[in-house]
């Protein structure tokens, strides 16, 4: 950086310059000059008077050169004689040391430039000759480079004096005291010139130049390299906390600052603040020290930075110029640069060299080992079983490695998972160095069983230079001088870029004897290569079975995304490279790799890697090492195996997924940080250590010995571990978060005063005497176990348990006796303990966590082990995570504990071994929550399973049900039976008498007569055939009358509509106002508070398409997408009746602190700032697995967030595979639905929607994501969206059935009589008056105060049309089979008495079936029936009355030739064949087709068995599959398919891993002391056995069957745990009596306030209870009045965990619970996840069963409530209103049909085939997976009146046509065959068919699907079966056979 003000002045020869004189302005020359008043010049002495003669000899001129302000250099001339004599040249060098400041001094050039890191300041002196100057400068020229605030070191020690090193004083200025030789200041000089030139060029820039500067700078600042950023560094502080350092911080930047105006404070001869700025700067510097957080700073910090800070304002307001302190800062922040990139270098080199260092105890084991080995006579001793070294049946591995102690743990974790040991066979290649050793160490500890081969490499004489390519380069000179010389990178200076290829095993052949296999081992067929670097963990035997799949390597893949990809290992530059191989394929890693030995001899890799390496003998393909060659040498030859087998990266990454390490097969310390280094990585120790022999001798001398003396010399030589000796003890320092450190210098125990020790009693009982703790150790004892004491108070066993571990680790009085310890730390100049071991017994461990594993947490619904041991699954994982050191500013222990159980006591230590309490011990016992093993509880068990009431039989290897057994066999019988009769039957038949309907016979007197039949009807069908007669006659005379009649009584009723109204509210919809669950639902609401309204966004991955399982979605770019996808939802802000209201306005917010949203973003505080700071993804992997226990995993809002919740996808417990996002945004509801604050939520809602359809949709898409997404009211807006939706495809139905009907109901189609014989305006009118029916039901039950339903609006129109179509087309049929000779009043009357009986009969039924309906308790299937009975009915009123008249009117029209749809115009009769093409009364071809060949097959006897027994056959198998249908609805139906919530519901489906809450409410909870029901409904300690806490815990261990998943949260429990004695962190008191809170909250903490001391305004604060004023453990009832409403008003915190505010705020219903009685509360847990229909049926079956027996069983009213419940209840007794509506409805048509027919034979077979009919329904429902539901119970009740229809008109038929039963079916085929085919089946059939085409899914399933089923059913029972059955058993013939005489006959005839 270059200052912008330079002046430079120099004094020349006035000879040369006296022509270019000018005069400068004073103010500019003062810039550049020092002065002073003269007041004596005698006082100068020869000084003055030797240079004022010289002065004198000749003028001079003085040159200065500055820059204006513009950044200009100018320069200006000023002569000496203009000076006043006041002024005088001044040579520094020269003035008297101690000279007054008191006269006038010319003193040139104080200000500076500078160059790199040099400043620089001149002074010339004047000179007379060209030949002078030299001389001149030999006097007068001085040259100073000096920063006056940097020291040398800063400088780099590169500052350069001319003048030697003599200090002016404080300020910084040198001056010389040496004369430099003419020629060398010369030089000097020339070089000053070459400087002031390049100086002037630099000033010359112009500001575009400038800036450009300032972007580099900029740019360079933000490509700092961050490579190392969140990485593991020996020298790293790992999660320090926000704001630990930010006055330290602040004072570093102070003095930057002040640096910064101390060189313009000097440059503008500001001396004051230059020396104040210094001095500053020099005290912060002192204050600040080696800190490195606020803590760490001297106690006088804080005031020298607010001094610092007064200077710096004073500077600021005088000094500041933005471009000199930007330029200023630049060339600083260069200087950091450079800094930085030092340390780097330095760091990488360290790293490097501490990587390849060999400790001192690895080198010591080998050369003890080597000595013994040829000392002891171990040379002749051979491990080889020859017979098993060469067995290619045998698992081989091979292991090349000098390491003796690593190799061990390989061998030895291999050996101890292998499930057949003796098939295992180990090879082992080392040095020729370390043979000897190797050999030995296997020779005294080889593994049992399996077998070792050690070889030493030397003796693979084949292995040399003329073979072995890289073994020749290795031995070149050229390779040697690159590695070796010290002029290569070697240095840290000269760069770091080869430094990990100077590690050794780089150089070692050993390193590459891998690429040699099939030559070492010549007979083996498959070999396992391993690292010696590596741990197995499971069984490797699987691997030999693996198929490679013809490749050569089987390995584990590394790459993920851009890392581990061959770009990264090979030079693509080079095209030898880049033609051969793809950049972007996926690596692999060494360490476990399966080799085919026999395909890598096939194929001849070893030759190929020899040509390979052969080509980068220069090195430009790869440097050195062995991967990279193994990439290109086993390219497209290597197999990926599993993961699972393989993790790497324990040697270099500390944030790996601890679940994925635990359950690898093999897992890899790869990396520099070797587990057996001090550099090691200390929480991946553990899983390497384990497998070390430390109880082998050598292992003792020279790992635990030289470890404990390197570790801690001092105090090893101090330790004694004896009885009544302390480890550590009192306390010598603090960490930066205020948490103590003990002192580690071992001390006799000490005797604690009587006080003291009455304390120590009541924590530790066991402790008793002398104890090895100050009073101010067991106030930090007793405050760090209060964080726990709430968790486990409630199980007094493991209370005691945990407390006994702690203080017997803090003040037993025989520490020393199981405590070492063994790192110490210096905190503020003391030593301190930084890390112990602590000898456990097993024994001891295993009894605490037996005692405590299951003891709950109930406001987190799981066990208390999750928060206070991360889910530990055993004592040593317990342990594991209790003796980690705590990041400054996280809960947990200061030091390093290391719990061992294996201890050689020759060391005078014994293992601590207090005894433990189990959960069921009598006297400090656990409930049978927590102590589900307990004597106590032993009886108790969880309920049994439920079991399926399925029966099966197996036959054979066969296994049917016992339903489907038994149906098999009925068939078998019946057909049995049927065959046997049709055979009898036929035997006894007699021939048919003939067809003759009139016969003549002779009567006794021998007079003819004849037999005529004649119909008799019945009372009831006479009346009704008489009515019709007459009726016809009447409406065929007064047709208008008649239809204007009735169609003014339907419009009447359609006046109605104008009270119309939809409902569209679910609830209202599916739920039954007498429904129990919507009772439940409105007391809960009530009483507690109603459920959340749910928010939810759900990203997920796309599948890949070639494993078709879908990736992770936790990564960077997703978390990144997740924050900008929260931003904007944040940004939500709508306009609600004039307030904004954003999603923090109605979110829900249990704390006070923040939304409760349930987002993976909680673990970074929901703030995007967090993310890199708290380490990305690598923090969210850690969360996954301590989100209850480390704090900056906790919410934004203070709660713990389960993943489960967060995460979808995934399998287990494995969320790091989780596949989706799910965001959810609870929002408060209220119970009044009309209110404020629904409003409010429902119009964000509506904004939430639309910017997830607008934006987020396509920004998600855009990353190659899936977004589904819902609100709470998103159902309901949909539901009213599908209104619309198939208004287009009702439309086209209605014009399809109105087509067809006009194509029906006229006449055979012929061309020149179409017009008048066509039906189409006859057909237009008959849907007309469907429509009016419709809009009369509509408007009456609207009138009424009805709500209608979507469903009634657009299924009910077409229903109706269907039903009403069918009775149009039958009377039309019957009107035209009617004799054109009769009159029209004839004719009509005909017909109706014909057909009249039949309609009647069928719409009753109908208009029945379709009342029965309206028993259904959904209201929107009731309110549908009832809407459609009346539509039914008012369109069978329309059809005989309106209808009539319309046909009376039509055949008026085509009797006068009047023209179809234009009736004004009338065609002229003029032809014959014209009129015969009128009045053709001769039948259809369907008519024909019915009669003579479908009746004709009928017939056979052939065709009815087989029809009986095909029809029979499918009802049997239809009543077997009706048991395989399942209740329910699915949600996806109701909605129309392009619905977004389509998608929503089946991500649902796919990717949630928790269930909806289950809240169980008890009612009338008596918490008085004379009351039982405080420990019949808690679940800690004293609770009964069979409360309902403990029922709900035991229910949860059997989920298949309870539904129940966790055991539940209990206020209750919390409750009076937080009351406890023991949890005297929690219920606190004043002295005044009033609520004090925990000591970490407010007022006892300040929220500024770091950490949170015992003193403050709580100091006084006492317990509330001690236990003598509780009774048997439990508040009384004041007690629990008062406390109650405390309890529910305290915040939860560190200190206290069981406040209840935010968990329990709304579980308690206070109202009126002073008396003693609180009318309700809840206990929440959840069930497990549901994904079908029947399942939710079943869970909520499960959960009133359990409260019913719980209930029962304490006298409690208790019920459980879910948000589901209220929709799934009617599913419960479905199939019962089913069958019962089923059965009422055929009853009624029963009835019906025997009143009207007067049969009870004809109604029987009617009912018999409606009944298969609906059988056949429900099976064919079963095929298509329809549900049973309210919807399909209604279709199906409507089935039952449609399908009256289909025979009814045949039966009719039957009964009055005459003759044998044969004779009659075809007669009754003949006559109403075609019509019901035509007029009911066709008609359905079309309308029916267009519904296919909804785009509701619900008009496809029940209505396109089941109708359709219906139809065709209908059709093939209506006219194939029911005509045979008729034709075999069909009723009498109402004919009867009348004689008349002939002459009567002919008289009557006359």
């Amino acid at each position: 950086m270059l200052v912008n003000v330079l002046f430079h002045s120099a004094l020349v020869n006035a000879a040369h310059s006296s022509h270019t004189t000018t005069t400068t302005s004073s103010s500019t020359f003062h810039r550049g000059l020092k002065y002073r008043p003269l007041r004596d010049a005698k006082e100068h002495g020869s000084f003055f008077s030797s240079q004022h003669n010289t002065l004198n000899d000749k003028d001079i001129n003085i040159i200065t050169t500055y820059s204006d302000a513009s950044g200009t250099v100018k320069t200006s001339r000023v002569k000496m004689s203009s000076l006043s004599s006041s002024w005088v040249l001044e040579n520094p060098s020269v003035v008297p040391p101690n000279e007054p400041n008191t006269h006038q001094v010319m003193f040139i050039d104080l200000d500076f430039f500078t160059f790199g890191k040099n400043l620089w300041f001149t002074y010339l002196s004047k000179t007379d000759s060209d030949d002078d100057i030299c001389g001149g400068l030999d006097q007068g020229i001085y040259t100073v480079i000096k920063d006056p605030i940097s020291t040398d070191t800063q400088s780099g020690g590169n500052v350069e004096r001319l003048t030697g090193d003599h200090d002016s004083g404080e300020g910084g200025i040198q001056h010389p005291i040496k004369a430099i030789s003419p020629v060398k200041l010369l030089r000097q000089t020339m070089r000053q010139k070459r400087r002031e030139l390049r100086t002037t060029e630099l000033i010359q820039k112009d500001n575009v130049t400038d800036t450009n500067v300032q972007l580099v700078a900029i740019k360079q600042t933000t490509s700092l390299e961050a490579s190392g950023k969140g990485k593991y560094s020996i020298w790293r502080r790992d999660f320090e906390p926000p704001n630990s350092d930010s006055t330290l911080k602040l004072m570093r930047d102070q003095v930057i600052m002040a640096k910064a105006y101390a060189n313009i404070a000097k440059s503008k001869n500001e001396t004051s603040i230059y020396n104040s700025l210094m001095k500053h700067s020099r005290q912060n510097l002192r204050a600040i020290g080696e800190a490195n957080s606020d803590a760490e700073l001297h106690p006088s910090a804080l005031e020298r930075a607010k001094a610092i800070g007064h200077v710096l304002s004073i500077a600021k307001d005088q000094l500041y110029d933005c471009p000199t302190m930007s330029k200023k800062f630049r060339a600083m922040l260069h200087l950091s640069e450079e800094s930085v990139n030092t340390l780097r270098k330095k760091s990488a080199f360290l790293v490097q060299l501490a990587a390849k260092t060999v400790p001192k105890p690895l080198h010591c084991l080998p050369l003890q080992l080597a000595a013994d080995y040829f000392s002891k006579g171990y040379e002749s001793k051979e491990l080889i079983n020859k017979e098993k070294i060469e067995d290619p049946s045998l698992h081989h591995y091979a292991i090349f490695s000098d390491n003796v102690l690593a190799t061990s743990v390989v061998v030895n974790s291999t050996s101890l998972h292998a499930k057949e040991p003796e098939k295992h066979v180990f090879h082992i290649v080392t040095d020729k160095l370390n043979f000897a050793s190797m050999k030995m160490w296997f020779l005294v500890n080889g593994p049992q069983n399996a077998t070792i081969q050690v070889e030493k490499i030397d003796d693979f004489k084949w292995l040399n230079s003329s073979y072995c390519s890289v073994l020749r380069q290795l031995e070149s000179a050229r390779i040697k001088e690159y590695y070796f010389k010290a002029n290569h990178p070697s240095s840290l200076s000269a760069g770091t870029e080869n430094l990990k290829y100077r590690n050794p095993k780089y150089l070692s052949m050993l390193n590459h004897l891998r690429f040699y296999l099939p030559e070492v081992y010549p007979k083996l067929n498959k070999i396992l290569f391993l690292d010696d670097d590596i741990v197995v963990q499971k069984d490797l035997t699987p691997l030999w079975s693996v198929d490679l799949h013809g490749m050569v390597n089987g390995a584990v893949e590394t790459c993920k995304e851009s890392f581990h990809r061959f770009d990264k290992y090979l030079n693509f530059s080079n095209p030898k490279i880049s033609d051969n191989f793809d950049p972007n394929a996926c690596g692999w890693a060494y360490g476990m790799n399966m080799f085919d030995l026999k395909e890598w001899r096939m194929r001849n890799i070893t030759g190929i890697y020899h040509r390979w390496q052969d080509m980068n003998e220069d090195r430009t393909l790869w440097k050195l090492g062995s991967l990279p060659p193994g990439l290109i040498t086993f390219y497209n030859l290597t197999y990926p195996l599993d993961r699972g087998w393989h993790v790497l990266g324990l040697g270099y990454d500390p944030a790996l997924n601890q679940t994925e390490i635990e359950k690898a097969a093999v897992i890899h310390y790869n990396g520099n940080y070797k587990p057996w280094l001090d550099l090691a990585i200390v929480k991946y120790k553990a899983y390497w250590s384990r497998y070390v022999m430390f109880d082998n001798p050598y292992l003792q001398v020279f790992i635990i010995i030289v470890t404990s003396f390197l570790c801690a010399t001092h105090v090893s030589s101090q330790d004694k571990h004896s009885k009544e000796y302390c480890a550590m003890y009192d306390i010598c320092g603090q960490r930066s978060d205020a948490k103590v450190l003990n002192c580690p210098y071992a001390s006799p125990s000490v005797k604690p005063g009587e006080l003291f020790s009455a304390k120590i009693q009541s924590l530790c009982p066991t402790i008793t005497g002398n104890v090895c703790c100050t009073e101010a150790q067991f106030d930090t004892l007793r405050a760090q176990v209060q964080q726990a004491i709430p968790f486990l108070v409630g199980c007094p066993s493991c209370l005691r348990n945990f407390l006994n571990l702690f203080c017997e680790l803090s003040c037993s009085p025989n520490q020393s006796l199981f405590i070492n310890v063994t790192s110490i730390s210096e905190t503020n100049g003391n030593s301190t303990v930084d890390g112990i071991d602590f000898y456990v017994t097993d024994s001891f461990g295993e009894g605490l966590y037996d005692s405590c594993k299951e003891v709950k947490f109930g406001t987190m619904n799981t066990r208390a082990i999750e928060f206070i041991g991360a889910g530990a699954r055993n004592f040593k994982e317990w342990f594991a995570f209790i003796g980690s050191k705590a990041p400054p500013g996280f809960p947990g222990s200061p030091y390093a504990i290391n719990f061992k159980s294996n201890l050689d006591e020759s060391y005078g230590m014994k293992l601590m071994n207090v005894s433990t309490y189990s959960c069921g011990d009598t006297s400090l016992g656990c409930s049978c929550g927590d102590c589900p093993s307990s004597p106590e509880c032993a009886n108790s068990k969880p309920p049994e399973p439920h079991q399926n009431d399925s029966c099966f039989i197996r036959i054979g290897f066969v296994k049917v049900k016992c339903v489907d057994f038994s149906l098999s066999v009925v068939y078998i019988l019946l057909v049995s039976a049927f065959f046997g009769w049709a055979m009898f039957y036929r035997t006894s038949e007699r021939p048919a008498s003939g067809k003759e309907p009139l016969l003549k016979s002779m009567d006794e007197d021998g007079e003819i007569s004849f037999k005529r039949n004649e119909v008799r009807l019945s009372v009831v069908q006479e009346r009704m055939s008489s009515f019709y007669r007459a009726y016809g006659t009447w409406v065929a005379r007064n047709p208008t009358l008649v239809l204007c009649s009735s169609v003014a009584i339907v419009l009447l009723l359609c006046v109605g509509l104008i009270c119309f109204k939809v409902e569209t509210r679910p609830e209202k919809l599916w739920v039954g106002p007498g429904s129990k669950a919507a009772e439940e639902k409105q007391f809960f609401d009530s009483h507690l508070a109603p459920f959340y309204r749910i928010e939810q966004l759900i990203l997920g991955t796309l599948p890949n398409q070639e494993q078709g399982k879908a990736p992770s979605i936790v990564t960077d770019d997703n978390i990144q997408l997740l924050f900008e996808i929260q931003n904007k939802v944040d940004s939500i802000i709508i306009n609600y009746s004039g307030l904004s209201v954003s999603l923090t306005d109605i979110c829900l917010n249990p704390l006070g602190q923040a939304c409760a949203t349930q987002s993976i973003l909680q673990y970074f505080k929901m703030d995007p700032e967090n993310y890199d700071y708290y380490g990305g993804v690598d923090h969210v992997e850690y969360c996954f697995e301590h989100y209850t226990s480390t704090d900056t995993c906790l919410s934004a809002s203070g709660a713990p967030l389960d993943p489960s919740t967060a995460l979808g996808g995934f399998s287990g417990n494995n969320y790091s595979e989780a596949s989706a996002f799910i965001v959810t945004y609870p929002v408060n509801n209220a119970v009044d639905e009309t209110g404020q604050e629904n409003g409010k939520a429902v119009a964000w809602e509506k904004a939430f929607i639309q910017l997830v359809k607008d934006e987020l949709q396509p920004l998600v898409l855009a990353h190659n994501l899936t977004l589904s997404f819902s609100s709470e009211s998103s159902i309901e807006e949909e539901l009213k969206r599908e209104s619309t939706a198939d208004a287009i495809t009702i439309v086209i139905s209605y014009l399809v059935m109105f087509a067809y009907i006009s194509v029906t109901l006229g006449d055979a189609p012929r061309l020149s009589t179409f017009y008048i014989t066509s039906k189409v305006l006859l057909g237009l009118s008959g849907v007309v008056l469907v429509m009016l029916s419709v809009l009369g039901s509509v408007g009456f039950f609207s009138a009424l105060g009805v709500k209608s339903t979507l469903i009634i609006m657009e299924v009910i129109p077409f229903l109706v049309l269907a039903v009403g179509v069918d009775n149009m087309c039958i009377l039309v049929h019957a009107v035209k089979r009617q004799s054109i000779e009769l009159s029209l009043e004839e004719r009509v009357s005909n017909a109706l008495v014909e057909v009249g009986p039949s309609i009647t009969l069928a719409s009753l039924s109908e208009v029945l079936a379709f009342a029965v309906g309206g028993f259904i308790p959904m209201p929107a299937c009731r309110v549908f029936s009832i809407f459609a009975a009346l539509a039914v009915l008012l369109d069978f009123f329309l059809q005989v009355t309106a209808f009539v008249a319309l046909i009376v009117f039509d055949s008026l029209r085509v009797e006068d030739n009047r023209v179809d749809c234009f009736p004004c115009i009338r065609i002229p009769s003029s032809s014959g064949d014209y009129n015969e093409g009128i009045n053709e009364t001769r039948p259809g071809l369907l008519a024909r087709y019915m009669k003579e060949v479908h009746a004709r097959v009928l017939e056979h006897w052939a065709v009815k068995i087989a029809v009986v027994a095909v029809f029979v056959a499918f009802s049997l198998a239809s009543i077997a599959l009706c048991t395989r249908i399942e209740p329910g609805l699915e949600q996806q139906i109701v909605l129309p398919r392009d619905s977004y919530l389509q998608g929503y519901f089946t991500n649902i489906s796919e990717y949630l891993r928790i269930g909806p809450p289950v809240y169980f409410v008890v009612k009338n909870y008596n918490y008085s002391s004379e009351s039982r029901h405080t420990n019949q409904l808690c679940s800690i300690s004293q609770c009964d056995s069979n409360s309902l806490l403990n029922e709900i815990s035991r229910a949860s261990q059997i989920p298949e069957s309870s539904y129940i998943a966790k055991p539940a949260a209990s206020w209750l429990d919390d409750f009076l745990v937080w009351m406890s004695p023991e949890a005297f962190g929690c219920c606190r008191k004043f002295v005044n009596g009033t609520y004090c809170p925990p000591d970490d909250q407010p007022p006892c903490c300040s929220p500024d306030e770091d950490s949170c001391g015992l003193g403050g305004v709580c100091k006084d604060c006492t317990t509330c209870f001690r236990h003598s004023d509780l009774v048997d453990d439990r508040p009384s009832t004041t007690q629990f009045k008062e406390k109650l409403p405390w309890f529910l008003d305290a915040l939860p915190s560190a200190d206290c965990a069981k406040g209840g505010h935010g968990a329990y705020t709304t579980t308690v219903d206070l109202y009126g619970y002073e008396g003693g009685i609180i009318q309700a509360s809840e206990f929440r847990t959840y069930h497990t996840p549901i994904t079908k229909q029947g399942d939710y049926v079943n869970a909520l079956r499960a959960a009133r069963e359990f409260s019913s027996r719980v209930s029962d069983s304490l006298k409690i009213e208790i019920f459980p409530y879910s948000v589901f419940y209220i929709f799934f209840e009617q599913y419960l007794d479905i199939w019962r209103v089913a069958l019962i509506n089923i059965a009422v409805a055929l009853g009624a048509i029963f009835v019906v049909c025997s009143v009207i027919t007067s049969s009870l034979w004809a109604s029987a077979i009617l009912l018999l085939v409606l009944m298969m009919i609906i059988v056949d329904l429900m099976g064919m429902m079963a095929i298509l997976n329809i549900q049973l539901n309210a919807v399909s119970v209604v279709n199906i009740i409507m089935s039952i009146g449609i399908g009256v229809e289909f025979c009814v008109h045949i039966v009719h038929s039957f009964l009055v046509s005459h003759g044998d039963r044969n004779l009659r079916a075809k007669e009754a085929l003949g006559t109403m065959g075609a019509s019901v085919f035509s007029g009911i089946t066709l008609t359905k059939l079309v309308g029916v068919v267009v519904l296919f085409f909804s785009k509701s899914e619900i008009f496809v399933v029940y209505y396109f699907k089941m109708y359709l089923a219906l139809v065709l059913i209908g059709f093939l029972h209506g006219l194939v079966f029911l005509p045979v059955v008729l034709s075999l058993i069909g009723p009498p013939s109402r004919h009867v056979v009348i004689l008349e005489k002939q002459d009567d006959e002919l008289s009557a005839s006359t």
